[in-house]
C-alpha cells in the first residue's frame, strides 16, 4: 500500500515510471490460501499427485483467479485504497508450481482521461527463476485528483462490443449474441470470503478486511476485489470432477454433493471456470482440442456482501481457420456477462469478460499443452 495507507494522486503519477518489483516465495501453503481464497477445488491446482497423471506438469499449479489477484495486489500496493479498477487483462505463457519464487514488475504506460475521469493504464508481468516470463498482464484504473477528487462508483455498466472478424465463418453466424441461460456461483458473496482473497495475495486494500474502514469510504462498505468475479462464480466442493460424477480423483464411490447442479427453486450453479465459458455448444467443425490464449475483463460497480452472481455467455467474434503451432483451428472468443444479484433491489449488471480460445486439430505428433485456464 502506498505511503501511510494513503492513495497516490493522479497528478503525481508519470508515464515510464516503474512499480517497486514485488517478490513471492510459492509453496505448498500458497496452494492452499488459493483454494481458499478462490473456491477454485480442481485438483490440478492443489493436488500435485493428480496434476503430474493428468497433464505431464512436474507439480500443481497456480491458476488464473490466482494470478489476477497477485496482479491487482502488485497494482493496489503502488496506488492505494482510492483507485478503482475499469479493466484488466491476462495471458499466462506458463506456470507457476510450489518451490518457485515469482517475482512481479510494471510500469505506467499511459496516464490519461476517458469518460471524464482521471486514468492510469499499466503494463506488468510475471517471472520465476525457473520459468522466465509466465504470464504478461494490464491493467486500467480510475484514480483520484486534485482537481476532481474522489473517483465516483461505477454504474449504469453496459457489455463490451467486440468487432467481428471479417472473415466470420457461416457455422458461427447463429451463435453471435445467443446468450446462454443464467449460471449461478456456488454461493453468495460475503465478508468471510473477501477477507479469504486478500488473505491468498496479502492484499492489504482496508476495503477487504476492515468493515469500519470501509463504511466511513466512498463505498459505504466492504467490497469484493474488482478481479474476483470468477471466484464468485464457483461451484460447490464437489462438484469439480471431470467427469462431474466422479467426486473425489481417489474416491470413485464417493458422489457429488448436492447430487445435482440445478437446485430446488430451479437455479443452476456453475462449477468449473470452464463449464461457465464453455455452457454452450459452441465447437466449431473439425476441432478436438482447445487452448485458453487472453482474458480481459471489465468492471461496473463492485460487489458486495449479500450479493449473488449469476452470468451469461455468448460467441462474440470467431476467426476463418488458422494454421498455428498447435495445430489448424478457429479463434474463438466468449463473451461473459456478470449480474449481481442482490438482497434487495434489482439484478445488474457490473461485469464482463472476453475469453479468446484456440479451438484446435493437433497436428501429427504434436502434443497437447496442459491447459493455462483456471479449471
Amino acid at each position: 500500500m502506498s505511503e501511510a495507507g494513503g492513495s497516490r494522486l493522479w497528478e503525481d503519477v508519470d508515464e515510464g515510471e516503474r512499480l517497486p518489483d514485488l517478490e513471492l516465495p510459492i509453496t505448498f501453503r500458497t496452494g492452499i490460501l488459493a483454494v481458499v481464497g478462490m473456491r477454485d477445488f480442481n485438483p490440478v491446482h492443489h493436488y500435485t499427485d493428480y496434476a503430474q497423471r493428468t497433464s505431464g506438469n512436474r507439480d500443481s499449479w497456480m491458476n488464473t483467479m490466482w494470478h489476477q489477484g497477485l496482479f491487482a495486489r502488485f497494482a493496489g500496493d503502488w496506488l492505494g485504497p482510492d483507485s478503482d479498477f475499469r479493466s484488466t487483462w491476462l495471458h499466462m505463457t506458463g506456470f507457476i508450481h510450489p518451490g518457485d519464487t515469482v517475482t512481479v514488475e510494471g510500469e505506467v504506460t499511459r496516464r490519461f482521461e476517458e469518460d471524464g475521469e482521471p486514468r492510469v493504464e499499466l503494463a506488468l508481468a510475471a517471472r520465476t527463476e525457473a520459468g522466465g516470463y509466465v504470464a504478461r498482464a494490464g491493467a486500467d484504473l480510475a484514480m483520484p485528483s486534485r482537481e476532481g477528487g474522489a473517483v465516483r462508483v461505477r454504474e449504469g455498466f453496459t457489455k463490451p462490443s467486440v468487432d467481428l472478424d471479417p472473415e466470420l465463418p457461416d457455422f458461427a453466424k447463429p451463435w453471435i449474441g445467443q446468450q446462454t441461460d443464467p449460471l449461478w456461483g456456488g454461493y453468495p458473496v460475503s465478508e468471510a470470503q473477501i477477507m479469504y482473497w486478500a488473505d491468498m495475495v496479502e492484499d492489504a486494500n482496508p476495503l477487504y478486511y476492515d468493515s469500519e474502514y470501509a463504511r466511513a469510504s466512498r463505498h459505504g462498505g466492504m467490497i469484493a476485489p474488482f478481479p474476483s468475479l470468477f471466484t464468485f462464480m464457483m461451484g460447490r466442493p464437489s462438484h469439480f470432477g471431470e467427469p462431474f460424477e466422479l467426486a473425489d480423483p481417489d474416491a470413485p464411490s464417493v458422489k457429488p454433493w448436492p447430487p445435482s447442479r440445478e437446485m430446488d427453486d430451479g437455479r443452476v450453479l456453475a462449477n468449473r471456470l470452464i463449464t461457465t465459458l464453455l455452457s454452450g455448444d459452441w465447437r466449431p467443425p473439425g476441432t478436438t482440442r482447445y487452448a485458453a490464449q487472453r482474458v480481459r475483463q471489465d468492471y461496473g460497480a463492485p460487489l458486495r456482501p449479500g450479493d449473488w452472481l449469476y452470468t451469461r455467455s455468448e460467441v462474440a467474434n470467431c476467426t476463418s481457420r488458422k494454421r498455428t503451432r498447435l495445430g489448424e483451428g478457429h479463434f474463438l472468443t466468449l463473451l461473459t456477462s456478470f449480474y449481481r444479484h442482490p438482497p434487495e433491489g434489482e439484478d445488474e449488471l457490473i461485469g464482463a469478460s472476453q475469453y479468446a480460445f484456440f479451438f484446435y486439430e493437433a497436428e501429427q505428433g504434436v502434443g497437447t499443452p496442459a491447459a493455462r485456464s483456471s479449471s
